[in-house]
């Protein structure tokens, strides 16, 4: 009997691994490793971009890893996000070929490959920014303490520069991203998001992971097709036809850069599978991705065995052991999402 939901995904999805650059070997091999799970996470992600040759991407990952584990004693209320990256990965997989196939449209392959595995990487910033807030009210404490008398002041704080925004040959970041947006049919306003974080001293790690791979990605284009031509440019066996950037690569940067707003950037309008389903693959595999992702209480996070998942009269059924996480999914459901599409459950423990 089934009773953890890596085994689900796993056997529902590794017919399909091949289409996402996967070996099912490995996969079946990180999902059973509960030792060198980072390291083989890193391994498989870089082998999966390999294929699109954007394998320095995973750098990315790498230095993500190494900031999270150097601060998780500071911080321990962060979660892991570079297996979180993989698990979401596969767990997107299997609702994009078990469920968008069949209700909707399913997600490009190369789009999901680059929207989820850097859905995070700009954490480490975010993080940054918390050390710094952190440390700023260690420093208002003791002052506090000794009652030296001043206001309360921010000594210290990350800004984003406007550079990040430029790309080449005059374009802008934020019109590409709202444009993508405003085809999705969702009313979000971009710039505003943008500028109302970066004159608050707020790092939302999916605005600035979209921005930076987004700029990194132009500038290969750029130098690899300088005319932006619509047609294929094939350098060292990778096509930099800009059909691909508008697409693919764009479209995938405008779904990292909403992953992470906050629940008022939805109340206009929600998210459905329909004609966004990149952007709801993305959220949604996000969103309840919840094992093993390593906490303040849980070293590991919660085990695979407390959670299942189904697909049920076109509905994702996801099921968890853990009641607080049933009211958290739901309200993070209701939300987001057009709540016919999703349904959380309590899953019945098995103690046979």
């Amino acid at each position: 009997m089934i009773n953890k939901i890596t085994d689900i995904l796993y056997n529902e999805s590794k017919n399909h691994y091949h289409l996402y650059d996967c070996d099912h070997f490995e996969i079946n091999d990180f999902y059973n490793d509960d030792i060198k799970k980072t390291e083989k996470a890193i391994s498989i992600i870089k082998k999966i971009i390999t294929k699109n040759g954007k394998q320095d991407l995973y750098q990315y990952l790498l230095r993500l890893s190494i900031v999270e584990s150097a601060t998780i004693e500071i911080l321990p209320y962060q979660r892991d996000h570079v297996i979180h990256a993989l698990n979401t990965f596969l767990l997107g997989v299997y609702i994009n070929e078990k469920y968008l196939d069949r209700i909707a449209k399913k997600v490009n392959y190369f789009q999901w490959k680059l929207a989820c595995l850097f859905h995070d990487i700009g954490y480490q910033l975010e993080i940054t920014n918390n050390l710094i807030i952190e440390f700023q009210k260690n420093i208002n404490l003791v002052n506090d303490k000794l009652d030296i008398n001043y206001s309360h002041l921010d000594f210290f704080s990350i800004k984003t520069s406007k550079n990040l925004i430029d790309l080449n040959d005059g374009k802008n970041s934020l019109i590409l991203i709202q444009k993508k947006i405003n085809d999705w049919g969702l009313l979000i306003n971009v710039k505003k998001e943008f500028n109302n974080k970066s004159k608050k001293g707020i790092i939302c790690h999916g605005i600035i992971s979209s921005l930076l791979i987004l700029k990194t990605l132009d500038g290969l284009y750029h130098k690899n097709n300088p005319d932006r031509k619509h047609e294929p440019i094939i350098h060292d066996n990778i096509d930099y036809n800009q059909t691909y950037f508008e697409d693919d690569i764009v479209s995938a940067c405008s779904s990292i850069f909403i992953h992470n707003l906050k629940k008022d950037s939805f109340l206009k309008k929600k998210i459905n599978p329909f004609k966004m389903p990149l952007v709801f693959l993305l959220k949604i595999s996000d969103t309840l991705q919840e094992w093993e992702r390593p906490n303040n209480k849980l070293e590991n996070g919660n085990s695979p065995y407390c959670f299942s998942i189904k697909i049920e009269d076109k509905k994702i059924i996801f099921e968890t052991e853990i009641p607080e996480l049933i009211t958290k999914l739901t309200e993070e459901i209701n939300d987001f999402f057009e709540v016919e599409f999703i349904e959380i459950k309590l899953k019945i423990a098995n103690n046979g």
